[in-house]
């Protein structure tokens, strides 16, 4: 009878001894996930900032090739109107 109890007691120790390593596991793992959700959370407002930065180059560069683009336009017009009245004149 004693060792029944014995191992009784033995078994209900064990017992209780998986069921808090158990808990133990499923909170590292709900710590993890956590963890792993802040990770992401904030890679992804790095990779937001980046690819804002890299948006508002790029539209300075356009801006820039656009105003180019015209100056070199008005420059060509003004270089061939010029040719014109040049060759107008004296031919």
């Amino acid at each position: 009878m004693r060792a029944r109890a014995a191992v009784a007691r033995r078994l209900a120790a064990e017992a209780e001894e998986n069921r808090l390593e158990a808990e133990s596991s499923r909170e590292a793992a709900e710590r993890r996930r956590e963890e792993a959700e802040a990770f992401e959370l904030l890679l992804q407002q790095q990779i937001d900032t980046v690819a804002d930065r890299v948006e508002k180059r790029s539209q300075g560069s356009q801006r820039r090739y656009l105003l180019y683009g015209v100056l070199a336009g008005a420059l060509a017009t003004i270089v061939l109107d010029a040719t014109k009245t040049y060759w107008a004149f004296w031919m």
